[in-house]
């Protein structure tokens, strides 16, 4: 069985997971599935998986049980693949970066889906605004490394990745502030995989339009 990754027609929380993928040259089906289909789909899923939390994104690889969780596919793709640490400090710098970039992407989307709907697009401009200053620690490691845990791209890596997508969407300026976040997108779009994906999906929104 082919490994398949179900989500909606969107970029949001799969696409570092799909980015990780690509980069890896991993063959998998990248399948969307639409509002209407996902309740029965779900139902089934929870029926049959050990963990009746089923929920989108998820992953199969093979026969296994399903994986639920954006993050726990993201590392479980990320140890298979060879994208995560393998050393304590590596292990470490790769738990502090995870909860310091969900800590700045999780704002943004609880922006988006505030009310009123009408006070939306002010609530995430000013949102931006607020989280640009945090964002300077993220720049600290870049002046040291190519990427955020070494010289080599490691899961929180696409992460960063899906903040800039996010910000971009949104008419940030993330990569006006910050250069070096810039040029770390730019080292991982050098991969041709991710690059040739990456501009396959260049009008497929980050997250839902509003």
């Amino acid at each position: 069985m082919t490994l398949k990754l179900t989500y909606w027609p969107l970029k949001g929380r799969g696409f570092p997971i799909r980015a990780l993928l690509h980069h890896a040259g991993v063959t998998f089906d990248d399948i969307f599935i639409e509002g209407a289909k996902w309740p029965e789909t779900k139902q089934k899923l929870n029926e049959q998986a050990h963990f009746k939390y089923a929920n989108l994104p998820f992953l199969q690889d093979n026969n296994n049980d399903p994986i639920f969780e954006s993050m726990a596919i993201l590392r479980y793709v990320a140890r298979k693949y060879g994208y995560a640490a393998k050393d304590e400090n590596g292990k470490i710098a790769e738990d502090v970066l995870q909860n310091v970039l969900n800590d700045l992407i999780n704002p943004i989307i609880q922006a988006r889906f505030s009310q009123p709907e009408n006070e939306r697009k002010a609530k995430i401009e000013k949102t931006l605004e607020s989280l640009y200053p945090k964002f300077a620690g993220i720049d600290h490691v870049l002046s040291k490394t190519k990427f955020l845990t070494g010289e080599k791209p490691n899961y929180v890596d696409f992460l960063l990745l899906q903040a800039g997508e996010v910000d971009q969407f949104f008419g940030g300026k993330l990569y006006e502030e910050y250069p070096r976040i810039k040029a770390h997108k730019e080292a991982l779009l050098e991969n041709q995989s991710l690059r040739k994906y990456y501009d396959s999906v260049e009008k497929v929104p980050a997250m839902p339009p509003l």
